[in-house]
This record gives C-alpha cells, sequence and structure tokens, in this order.
C-alpha cells in the first residue's frame, strides 16, 4: 500500500478544492486574478510552495498559471519527491489538458474536504430538475438526453429540433441549450469548416503539427487516449449552424460517457437487453434490480478506492454490482484493479473488471 503523508494529502486536497472552486467561478462568468482566487486554492498554493522549499526543488506554488499547466500532469511527474509514485495520489491528473477544467480525481479529492457541488452534480440536478415534469417517463427522458449529449457533442440545430419533436421532449430545449455554445473560431479551419473527431464525435481543432495531427486535435482526454492522432469523422460546412456542448459537459459527462457507451452498445450487440443509465443514472448501463455496472475513468485507484468506500451510490440497489473500469487505465498501469481492490474498504460487495473482462463475464 502506499505511503501516506498526511501533510501531503491536505495539499492534495486543498489544490483540488481549490481548482473546483475556481472552476465554479469562472463558469458563472467571474474574472479570476491571482489576487482574487478562493481561499481553498491560495491555502494550497501556500502549502506547496513550503514543499518545494522543504524538498529543494523550484517553487511551483508561486503561479497559479505555472501550477494549472503542472496540474494537467500525474502529481508523481511534478518533480517534487514527497509527491512521487508512492504517494497515494500520485498517480492523480487535477486538470484536463483539453479543457483546462478539474478531472473526475480532481472534484473527488477536493470533495473529501468539501460538500460544495461539482460540475457534474450540477448538471445532474438541472437534468433531474427537467425530467420531473415528464411524470412516467422521467427514467426515459434522463437516459434520452444524457445519450444525446454523449453521442452528439456537436449538434446541428435542425436535427436537435427533430430529437425533441420525436421524443416528445420539447419542453426540454431551454435546459438543454444552457450545455451548448456556439461552435468556437478556434475550430473553424482555414477552409471555413468545422470537423468532428471519429472516435468521440467532438470537434477537432487545428493543429501546426500537420505531421502529427492532420486532421485536427481532438480534446476529449478518453478520445486521446485511445487515439492519440484522430481522424476526421463529419465536415460541417457551416458552422453556424452547429452547435458545441460546453467545456464543462465535455469534460464532466462526454469524456466518461465515451466507455459507458461503448459498454451498453457492445452488451447489446451480444445480446444482452441492458438499459442505459437506468434509474436516472443509478448506474450506467444496468438491468433493474438484477444487474448495476458503474464505469470508472479515474486516474487513480486510489482515490476511486476511498469514493467507492464513502459509497457506492445507486450500485447498492442490484443483486450484482461491478465496477468497470476502462482498458487503457489497466494498461498504462498494470496494477490497478490490484490497488483498487486491496483499498476497497466498503461494506457492500462489488466486483471489480476491466470493461473488457465485464463484457465477457456477462455474455459468456
Amino acid at each position: 500500500m502506499p505511503v501516506r503523508d498526511d501533510e501531503l494529502i491536505v495539499l492534495t486536497r486543498l489544490l483540488a478544492k481549490g481548482f473546483v472552486d475556481m472552476a465554479r467561478l469562472v463558469a458563472e462568468g467571474a474574472i479570476v486574478r491571482q489576487d482574487e482566487m478562493p481561499q481553498s486554492l491560495r491555502s494550497g498554493m501556500e502549502r506547496l510552495s513550503r514543499q518545494c522549499l522543504i524538498e529543494q526543488v523550484e517553487d511551483f506554488g508561486a503561479n497559479v498559471h505555472v501550477l494549472m499547466d503542472l496540474a494537467c500532469r500525474p502529481l508523481m511527474d511534478w518533480g517534487i519527491p514527497g509527491l512521487g509514485e508512492n504517494f497515494v495520489y500520485g498517480r492523480a491528473i487535477l486538470i484536463d489538458v483539453g479543457t483546462g477544467l478539474p478531472t473526475d480525481d480532481c472534484i473527488e479529492i477536493g470533495s473529501i474536504s468539501s460538500e460544495g457541488d461539482a460540475y457534474e452534480e450540477i448538471h445532474h440536478r438541472k437534468l433531474r430538475e427537467a425530467v420531473r415534469a415528464q411524470g412516467r417517463r422521467a427514467d426515459e427522458a434522463y437516459t434520452l438526453v444524457r445519450e444525446r449529449i454523449v453521442r452528439n457533442p456537436v449538434d446541428n440545430h435542425r436535427s436537435l429540433a427533430e430529437f425533441f419533436l420525436e421524443s416528445g421532449l420539447t419542453k426540454f430545449g431551454d435546459v438543454y441549450r444552457t450545455w451548448l455554445r456556439p461552435v468556437p473560431v478556434s475550430a473553424i479551419f482555414p477552409d471555413g469548416k468545422s470537423r468532428t473527431c471519429e472516435g468521440c464525435g467532438s470537434l477537432l481543432y487545428p493543429s501546426r503539427d500537420i505531421a502529427r495531427f492532420p486532421s485536427g486535435r481532438c480534446r476529449v482526454r478518453g478520445c486521446i487516449e485511445e487515439t492519440p492522432t484522430p481522424r476526421a469523422g463529419r465536415v460541417i460546412d457551416d458552422p453556424t449552424e452547429w452547435r458545441t456542448v460546453s467545456n464543462d459537459v465535455l469534460t464532466s459527462w462526454v469524456g466518461p460517457g465515451l466507455p459507458e457507451i461503448r459498454l451498453f452498445d457492445e452488451l447489446q450487440r451480444r445480446g444482452l437487453q441492458v438499459k442505459l443509465y437506468p434509474g436516472q443514472d443509478a448506474v450506467d448501463v444496468g438491468i433493474t434490480y438484477e444487474l448495476g455496472v458503474d464505469v470508472k475513468s479515474y486516474f487513480c485507484p486510489m482515490t476511486l478506492a476511498e469514493r467507492l468506500s464513502r459509497s457506492i451510490g445507486g450500485l447498492a440497489q442490484f443483486d450484482r454490482r461491478i465496477i468497470a473500469i476502462p482498458d487503457v487505465r489497466t494498461r498504462s498501469h498494470r496494477g490497478y484493479l490490484r490497488d483498487l481492490t486491496a483499498n476497497y474498504r466498503g461494506k457492500t460487495p462489488v466486483e471489480f473488471m476491466t470493461a473488457s473482462g465485464a463484457i465477457e463475464a456477462l455474455t459468456r
């Protein structure tokens, strides 16, 4: 088991909470200057500067921009010995490099010492409030909307209007559009067109490194991990007719949703009659009361173990409970499942598998 260091854990939690608090302020329209940062982030940076002084390394806590760049890498790669591979959160990445927003790891680590809302909870609450008006169709409406967002992070005005009309969810339009924004100028190529990523459907961004990224760069980490050099999917002739999900939705729903959708599609293809996001996201994929599968994309198995030890959420409602880890995580960290299993302290039995392992176990 990794060596624990209370001071370093407090430092990391404060930084994580600070990143989440700052992201929330920015999302609400605030312009956050260095002297107006959330107290949690300020305290975390002060502790980081102290740790750098103690360990005689460069002071990474003196400038928030330097810190944000550093936070896009695992803590064990920061160059601070105390935060190395044996540190409990050593493999955690706090900031998503594509969107600049807090990762799942960051939100979880920050929430350990705070009850504050994070992006995912904000969007879930907004969605649940909207589906409540659907009465008996509430569960169905929730799944339809979540699935639409994950499968179509870039959406056409007309296609979206047809979706609401055909699904009987026209009253959802106003809420749904709060998650969208115009296609940014930075995603328009020299020919005046935009392109989506074949792997995830999100926007591609022109890159000067044409040799490595001939079709442009994708900003969805889960997709980049699977396909470092993305290929273009749809070509959008008139970007003004399209909308893309906001960065926080891209980070909190679309990125984590990709392996969830893949798992659902593959289980259905093999004949298993599973549902997607049953019970308004009680689990990611399941069969009511019988089977619940949650896909967790955390970088750090210790972070996930702590999260699940406190609560497995809606997974507890099912007879068979599986936590599925995307294969890309276990390929980069061979001991992931071992560490996760060893550090899970919850009272409810849970099976830990890779996503591919879960598919084989459920369909053989």
